[in-house]
């Protein structure tokens, strides 16, 4: 019964090895085929490129235009989050 228990235990430990391999692989091939996907199409960029990165004069605005829109979307969450906080405690 020690040579038997022996064997179960050699044989189950290499099955688990060998799954934790295969799911191990499995994992990086989906991991890789996801990661070589662009987050931004080419057409896309290009475009942006060929309206704003052109000049300093285009990418600066952009800069500007990204501040500007960035600003009014930060005050208006802040003055959301601060009305629900404070409601029925100011004098508005």
């Amino acid at each position: 019964t020690k040579r038997t228990s022996l064997f179960t235990m050699i044989f189950s430990t290499t099955l688990l090895r060998n799954h934790i391999r295969r799911s191990a692989v499995l994992t990086y091939r989906y991991q890789s085929s996801v990661a070589n996907k662009p987050l931004v199409p080419a057409s896309a960029l290009k475009q942006w490129y060929n309206v704003f990165g052109k000049s300093n004069a285009g990418y600066a605005s952009w800069i500007v235009m990204g501040i500007l829109v960035a600003e009014a979307f930060t005050g208006a969450t802040s003055d959301m989050v601060w009305n629900s906080i404070n409601r029925g405690r100011t004098y508005d």
